[in-house]
């Protein structure tokens, strides 16, 4: 849903981004739209009836120029237009590595929980070329660890 779930809290504005307008119409998102604000960043579809479809409930479509999926670095200038300055990733690998590829990240939360999960197939938080020596690893700086129940949380800058 990408909503809030604190009790008294308030829901974020939702920004989706699909390339292709993939969404389900009648997914949670799009139903409920009309209560939480809800953006979808695209750049690869002239369906003109399901961009009719998704803004007569209340989603609003944003489109962005092509760059191995959405330019992220253009979405992040429109977003800033919107008078939106502040984004919460939360993704999978791919969107995790085009981020940081895009230079687009400032700040870094990652959760670890204490299960080893392995196996070639295992899905990474951070996808994309990766690197081949650690010396080219990215760096955080201010590094913060914090236990959340059985979890950990890694907060930190990306020098």
């Amino acid at each position: 849903m990408l909503n809030c779930r604190i009790e008294t809290g308030v829901d974020p504005i939702r920004i989706i981004c699909d390339t292709n307008i993939d969404i389900d119409i009648n997914c949670n998102i799009v139903k409920t739209a009309k209560d939480i604000r809800t953006i979808i960043a695209y750049c690869n579809n002239e369906n003109k009836e399901k961009i009719e479809r998704l803004k007569s409930r209340n989603v609003e479509l944003i489109k962005v120029p092509y760059k191995n999926g959405i330019d992220l670095e253009a979405l992040m200038e429109i977003l800033g237009k919107m008078k939106i300055d502040s984004v919460l990733i939360e993704g999978g690998g791919n969107i995790n590595a085009s981020s940081i590829e895009a230079g687009i990240v400032n700040k870094v939360y990652a959760y670890i929980a204490p299960k080893l999960i392995g196996g070639k197939e295992s899905l990474s938080p951070i996808t994309g070329k990766g690197i081949s020596y650690m010396q080219d690893a990215i760096n955080l700086k201010n590094v913060k660890l914090e236990k959340i129940g059985h979890d950990f949380l890694i907060k930190g800058y990306i020098k």
